[in-house]
């Protein structure tokens, strides 16, 4: 959903290791709005026309002081713990081999270097 955040609005920031994401627009409601429509990304919500509508008239009923539910507070309850994201490590595995090659190398004075395998 990372390429789909980054269509929808370049202010969107996500750390996709940590599982997190955040608005970085100077106004705290046009990052509350901005959160609340990229948890719809992820969620299958509206499409990106409808997205962009509702940070619009909720950007715009905000600062006229009108209810703007997008803008006071979360749309969904915030997930505690497991957000990261889920993507295979390599560097355990790297780190092994490498190890075992360093070992390789110091008991015979030759060097290897990276493999592709």
């Amino acid at each position: 959903m990372f390429d789909a955040i980054g269509r929808f609005d370049g202010s969107c920031l996500v750390d996709q290791d940590c599982g997190r994401g955040g608005g970085a627009v100077r106004l705290r409601a046009a990052n509350t709005i901005t959160i609340n429509l990229m948890h719809e990304i992820v969620t299958g919500g509206s499409g990106r026309r409808g997205r962009t509508k509702t940070f619009a008239e909720n950007a715009a009923a905000y600062t006229l002081g009108r209810p703007a539910p997008y803008a006071e507070r979360l749309q969904f309850v915030v997930p505690q713990g497991n957000t990261h994201d889920p993507d295979e490590s390599m560097m355990a595995g790297a780190m092994a081999r490498q190890a075992v090659g360093k070992v390789k190398d110091l008991l015979t004075g030759a060097e290897e270097g990276p493999s592709s395998r």
